[in-house]
């Protein structure tokens, strides 16, 4: 079933959560570009090897698209604008919730 990535809302800027995609533990760490200003995403295995490192969140698009290989979650996972104003998340926006990370399983990916 499809869910919001959480983030904590305790003023930090940088986020490392343990989540499971698809059955297997993940780490997400969150970062603000604060040149570009976007939003950056590293994902590792639970043991800490890296699958990719700053990768740009974009409204709309599966960051994990391009990862077909094995070790990677096979799912789907996109930023969502929950205001439906289709603006790319700002610094707070993750935080105040206006933008989302969501997870969509393998299964709900197939059957799309």
């Amino acid at each position: 079933m499809a869910f919001e990535i959480p983030f904590v809302t305790d003023g930090a800027r940088e986020e490392d959560l343990r989540v499971a995609l698809d059955g297997t533990a993940y780490r997400l760490a969150f970062a603000w570009n604060t040149t570009e200003e976007y939003w950056a995403l590293d994902l590792r295995r639970d043991d800490g090897t890296y699958l990719f490192r700053g990768l740009r969140l974009t409204l709309g698009v599966n960051i994990l698209r391009q990862f077909v290989a094995a070790g990677f979650p096979p799912g789907s996972l996109v930023a969502v604008d929950t205001s439906g104003q289709g603006v790319e998340a700002g610094r707070d926006d993750l935080y105040s919730g206006r933008v989302t990370l969501v997870y969509l399983t393998a299964a709900e990916v197939a059957g799309a």
